[in-house]
């Protein structure tokens, strides 16, 4: 018996080694540098504890632009030129617009969101979502934007009157939180007289405590979420937001109130194909706009407030850039106040808020899949974007503010496809099932692979 018992003890110790071994050795020999076992499990044990895009950055200054890696058990490629990347944002976008079915959690609202949807229903949900950002949208939503800083201002001014140390993130939160709700739904939320409003204890579920350790798990190592017993978002969450928009939908319909809002922008899709007398709107329908106006919470407010926290330390830290600011802000708004079009005669702001991107970006991964053999020597698999902008050959002295590109972009250039700009420039990492290298059989050193012409040196794959 207590053979057996050995046997099979030593039968399963093997069986898990030859697991992780067949596993993590895909990228042996494949010519490119790439994350051992030992590695990777480092890299997991990083992404909770440390900031992800510097998790992401750290493996980009030890192997290149371009290493193997893994998701979970999944090989996955990561890439950080800029060259490979506009090729992936624009001239292959086509190849790459698919989400992953990895991310989908059985959570009807998450799944349908326009990040999590498949091909299909996401380029339907995109055509759908487009008019929100169209020149005269964005000029209806200045009134409100407007509105709700102002209570922001108010606060901040008490606040500074206490002559006491401020969380002034706190503040931001409550401000991104209002804004949004104001354009998504045309609600006065008021965050900070009413911190326990069901909306407001629902969208920060999304990102504080355990349910940010439950996103980084799904987006990191998505199979092995799915194998514990975790819920994300949160079933009770998600339901209120579903019956809130329901409730809202209702009531727009039944009032032939029209607002200028993300909820009326999704009803005009959805009524435009019945008669005007046709108020019923079906389950499956609510479910799709509630997931469209979930989707701008979360990818809205968590951002939001990370981009303003950051933009007002770094400030703090060079006043002369915030005296320059101010002053600009001034000679902008001092005929028309603040409008659409003063916001155009703020280059030198927009400078500022985008070397904060830069620096301290707050979205660091971004997942996709890419339809296999569609573009001739790209992997095959799902890819995935990670932070990776502080190359020196991209930015001279990259780890600080500076006021040189902050001059330089007084005169900020129309923005183009592919165009230079002074934003966090994302890596980028797919699931690789096939990988293809150049014909001598190598791709480049370890510490600058693929540092000139990346795609040539991804081709012919063994």
């Amino acid at each position: 018996m207590l053979q057996a018992t050995l046997a099979l003890v030593l039968l399963l110790i093997f069986l898990i080694f030859w697991v992780i071994r067949r596993t993590y050795s895909f990228w042996n020999g494949k010519g490119i540098p790439y994350l051992s076992f030992t590695d990777y499990v480092n890299l997991v044990y990083d992404n909770f504890t440390k900031p992800l895009h510097e998790v992401a950055l750290k493996n980009y200054r030890r192997r290149g632009r371009l290493y193997g890696s893994y998701e979970g058990f999944v090989p996955t490629l990561a890439v950080g030129d800029p060259q490979l990347l506009r090729d992936i944002y624009v001239k292959d976008f086509k190849s790459f617009s698919d989400r992953i079915a990895s991310n989908a959690t059985g959570n009807p609202l998450w799944d349908k969101m326009m990040l999590n949807s498949p091909e299909e229903e996401w380029k339907a949900t995109r055509t759908m979502m487009s008019p929100a950002f169209t020149t005269s949208r964005l000029k209806a939503m200045i009134p409100k934007i407007i509105a709700t800083t102002k209570e922001f201002c108010k606060r901040l001014l008490r606040e500074g009157e206490k002559k006491a140390a401020v969380e002034v993130s706190e503040i931001f939160e409550a401000c991104a939180m209002d804004t949004t709700a104001a354009l998504v739904y045309s609600l006065d939320l008021n965050t900070h007289e009413n911190p326990d409003h069901p909306l407001v204890k629902c969208c920060k579920g999304f990102f504080g405590n355990l349910g940010g350790w439950k996103m980084i798990l799904l987006f990191t190592m998505s199979r092995v979420f799915k194998l514990l017993p975790l819920e994300f978002p949160s079933k009770k969450g998600t339901e209120y937001v579903k019956e809130f928009t329901r409730h809202m939908a209702q009531q727009r319909c039944a009032s032939k109130e029209k607002l200028e809002d993300v909820l009326q922008l999704c009803l005009d899709t959805v009524m435009s194909e019945r008669s005007p007398d046709n108020f019923k709107i079906s389950e499956s329908e609510i479910e799709d706009i509630a997931a469209q106006c979930m989707l701008f919470f979360i990818a809205g407010s968590d951002t939001v407030t990370i981009t303003l926290t950051w933009t007002a330390y770094c400030l703090a830290l060079h006043p002369e850039c915030q005296e320059k600011i101010i002053e600009e802000i001034d000679n902008a708004v001092k005929q028309n106040g603040i409008t659409y079009e003063s916001l155009k005669e703020m280059p030198y702001l927009e400078a500022a808020i985008n070397e904060t991107l830069r620096l301290h970006t707050p979205d660091s991964m971004l997942n996709k899949k890419m339809h296999p053999g569609d573009v001739s020597g790209w992997y095959k698999g799902s890819p995935r974007n990670v932070h990776s902008n502080s190359d020196p050959r991209h930015a001279s002295r990259p780890r600080i503010l500076s006021r040189t590109r902050l001059l330089q972009a007084r005169k900020i250039p129309a923005r183009k496809q592919g165009g230079s700009r002074p934003v966090h420039v994302p890596s980028f990492r797919c699931r690789a099932t096939e990988l293809r290298r150049t014909e001598d059989g190598n791709v480049a050193s370890q510490g600058d692979a693929c540092l000139s012409s990346p795609k040539d040196q991804i081709s012919e794959v063994q």
